[in-house]
């Protein structure tokens, strides 16, 4: 899962830049606020989600460690 979320950032948000898995998405503006709605609806239609804009926070979507453990908190909830 984190796999695909950083192939999709990095191909389809980042430019074909190369980043550190770990790094802090929000805070160095790896995902800007234009690209991030194609994001939430890539891990919606990836991974058979339903995000709510009110769990759209930096405590879920600051790394991809994080947003990998929100989408599968978010499966197992459905």
């Amino acid at each position: 899962m984190e796999e695909k979320i950083y192939q999709f950032i990095y191909t389809s948000l980042n430019d074909n830049i190369h980043f550190d898995k770990s790094a802090n998405l929000i805070e160095e503006q790896i995902i800007n606020s234009m690209g991030f709605l194609s994001f939430i609806n890539f891990l919606e239609d990836e991974f058979n989600v339903e995000i709510e804009l009110d769990e759209v926070s930096e405590d879920n979507f600051s790394t991809i460690e994080d947003i990998a453990y929100f989408v599968k908190k978010r499966q197992v909830e459905h």
